[in-house]
């Protein structure tokens, strides 16, 4: 079991490596997404002369929402990458968060070290949202039709109007949508991780295209 392994082997508080700094960078990120969501959200009303933020079309509330998203990701990304070498560091060499980064920066610079891989976000970040939004929506208007009864009355913004939304439906319909946009973008996680995790490897889209494509091909790396 891979839990006694780290726990026999690196002990118990090894499991919790990297906390911090996913605490840390929990703060300015979900700061930074609503802040910018909202942003845009005030912008669209005054410049479209609105009467309210539920007057915004759908889709640009979705494209507000990822811009947001890719905003908070780009800015607490250095803090992603700490957290990954903590994870997988058995040794001294990521103890800090503030030593991990100047490390890092020395060692392979700004881009090609605490922002390895974020151009892979900003591929996923769109498709994410996409995949969550409409499935969403898709799997709450298929339990309405299944369950007419409702018990809570929850007003959207995307549409503008009163839905009516049972508790259940809302957590069964979000819950599935992350679940399934995470399982179609868990290849391009991987192989970000892959790239996050390794100092000497080079990142490009490409190079790690042709990765992906290598892992697929024989089920793992050489």
């Amino acid at each position: 079991c891979a839990f006694r392994e780290v726990i026999k082997n690196e002990g118990f508080t090894a499991l919790y490596r990297g906390l911090r700094v996913t605490l840390l960078g929990i703060m300015p990120y979900a700061g930074l997404s609503f802040t910018t969501y909202h942003t845009l959200k005030a912008q669209a009303v005054s410049r479209w002369k609105l009467n309210s933020e539920r007057d915004i079309p759908r889709g640009y509330s979705v494209a507000f929402g990822g811009i947001a998203g890719l905003v908070g990701q780009s800015v607490t990304y250095p803090l992603d990458i700490v957290r990954r070498r903590m994870q997988v560091s058995s040794g001294d060499q990521y103890r800090t968060i503030w030593g991990s980064l100047v490390q890092i920066v020395k060692n392979e610079g700004l881009r090609g070290g605490l922002y390895k891989g974020l151009s892979m976000n900003w591929i996923k970040g769109p498709i994410a949202v996409t995949i969550s939004f409409n499935v969403n929506d898709f799997v709450k208007q298929l339990l309405r039709r299944v369950n007419d009864d409702t018990q809570l009355d929850i007003r959207s913004e995307r549409l503008g109007e009163i839905e009516s939304t049972t508790s259940v439906e809302a957590l069964a319909s979000g819950g599935l949508a992350g679940a399934i946009s995470k399982t179609i973008l868990a290849p391009l996680d991987m192989v970000k991780i892959l790239y996050q995790v390794r100092p000497k490897w080079h990142f490009s889209v490409g190079q790690a295209s042709r990765t992906a494509a290598r892992v697929a091909e024989k089920g793992g790396l050489d």
